[in-house]
């Protein structure tokens, strides 16, 4: 069995000269020398805008649902004390409920416009008047990673808002902290 000399001097280990590394190594070696400031910055800001924006799409659902079933009259005995106002109508949630929905929706929607509006760009073209302003460009992402990071930050929005979330809105709430 011959072996390539490369890997015996680099790491000492012998490998035979048909071995080849698996797919997801080689991308993944090949996402390292592809990271740079502005790759790093798409992927980042591609990561904060689909958790900005799958938080703002929870906010909606939680809050409908939760609407729906809440009460028009306090009731102490289940803790569903916070008063919330939906366009005239006041219901009353508890407080993990009050909290949830407070921090779902002032950190879904600045999230996602800080996650566009700070990725790195060219071709800029603005467009100021007396009544608007307007501005388009072309994403500077000459590596792709602005999807790649989109999807991470799919993947994870349900993992940090339904498992890490309630967590932390639970510890708020027993700190005293109710929004």
């Amino acid at each position: 069995m011959q072996t390539t000399s490369v890997f015996r001097q680099d790491r000492g280990a012998v490998r035979p000269k048909s071995w080849r590394m698996p797919c997801i190594c080689r991308y993944i070696a090949g996402m390292g020398l592809r990271l740079t400031r502005n790759g790093i910055r798409n992927a980042l800001c591609g990561f904060i805008s689909a958790y900005g924006f799958f938080a703002m799409i929870c906010f909606f659902y939680l809050q409908q649902r939760w609407n729906e079933v809440a009460p028009h009259l306090p009731d102490v005995r289940h803790g569903l004390i916070v008063p919330h106002n939906e366009h005239g109508w006041i219901t009353y949630f508890s407080a993990f409920q009050s909290t949830s929905c407070t921090l779902l929706f002032a950190t879904g929607f600045p999230l996602a416009i800080v996650g566009l509006l700070v990725g790195p760009k060219k071709n800029m073209v603005r467009t100021c008047n007396k009544t608007h302003f307007s501005a388009r460009w072309d994403r500077d992402d000459p590596a792709g990673l602005w999807p790649i990071g989109t999807a991470c930050g799919v993947c994870a929005a349900p993992i940090i808002v339904f498992l890490i979330g309630p967590s932390f809105v639970t510890w708020l709430n027993a700190a005293g902290i109710i929004i």
